[in-house]
């Protein structure tokens, strides 16, 4: 009964956030459609295992769409698409302004229009680049792993692939997933992950390490905590349902159409690595 319960509240959020982004122009995001099954949306956070990659890497995640996750969008990559979420200072705000400007391709900013993460800091990103704000729709699961993969079949499953309204995205596990879930409604079916290590690695600029002659980016007022944040890895840690693991499981099994999800890391030092190689897909080391 309660899974139903779930399906019936996640499915009047939805249609609130379909209410309050009436008429709003996406053609900002969807201009990122794929254009083939073959093209892939990489996704770049902030891990260590950003500085393993070679010039052929970057070369690569920029063939393709890519999309930064708040200060991953630092990393020395033409970006697509930056998403934020919660900027909390003005040195933040300026280091993603300057590396938005200067690396000389259109991009836009992508992020959650929430009061609870609104400041003057965002703005000052929104007021000055070409920006999509999306609705919130939360997932009602109570931390229930079969109320979510019903809710998944029944609700989102058909509004992710078949019926996408790219003015809204639903909230589950983080970041990392709403990624995921755009790139899915784009049309994507290869997705590729950078630096999402889960916390395996450091922040890639604690590692001192220069990548394609850029120095580290450096916190130079402390507002972006330099030790990394176990709350930031609940997603895959256990303490939420669904896990990012069982929600990259999820799409592996329920989406009703072929989904292929990878890693650049060539040193093998994130935990995604490992879950997609060995639990994902079962091949082993």
């Amino acid at each position: 009964m309660q899974k139903y319960l779930d399906q019936a509240i996640t499915w009047a959020r939805y249609q609130g956030a379909v209410w309050r982004t009436r008429g709003q122009d996406d053609r900002l995001i969807a201009r990122y459609r794929a254009t083939s099954d073959d093209q892939v949306f990489t996704i770049v956070g902030s891990g260590g295992t950003v500085n393993d990659m070679s010039e052929d890497d970057f070369q690569r995640i920029e063939a393709g769409v890519c999309a930064s996750i708040n200060m991953g969008g630092v990393a020395p990559v033409a970006f697509d698409i930056y998403s934020i979420e919660a900027i909390s200072d003005a040195h933040q705000s300026a280091c993603l302004a300057t590396k938005a400007t200067s690396q000389g391709k259109p991009t836009i900013f992508w992020f959650q229009n929430r009061v609870k993460h609104d400041s003057q800091y965002i703005r000052a990103l929104t007021d000055a680049f070409p920006t999509h704000a999306y609705a919130r729709v939360s997932v009602s699961v109570r931390r229930r792993l079969p109320s979510y993969r019903h809710v998944f079949r029944k609700v989102m499953r058909r509004r992710v692939f078949d019926r996408a309204n790219l003015n809204v995205n639903f909230a589950l596990t983080g970041s990392v997933a709403r990624l995921v879930l755009l790139a899915c409604a784009l049309g994507y079916r290869r997705i590729c992950f950078v630096g999402i290590d889960l916390g395996t690695t450091p922040y890639f600029w604690q590692e001192g390490v220069t990548l394609r002659g850029v120095a580290p980016w450096q916190d130079l007022h402390g507002a972006f905590d330099p030790k990394p944040d176990a709350a930031s890895f609940q997603g895959a840690g256990g303490r939420v349902v669904p896990t990012l693991f069982d929600f990259l499981r999820s799409l592996h099994e329920d989406a009703g159409i072929p989904l292929v999800f990878s890693t650049l890391d060539p040193k093998d030092r994130s935990r995604l690595t490992a879950f997609l190689r060995d639990e994902l897909y079962g091949l082993g080391k």
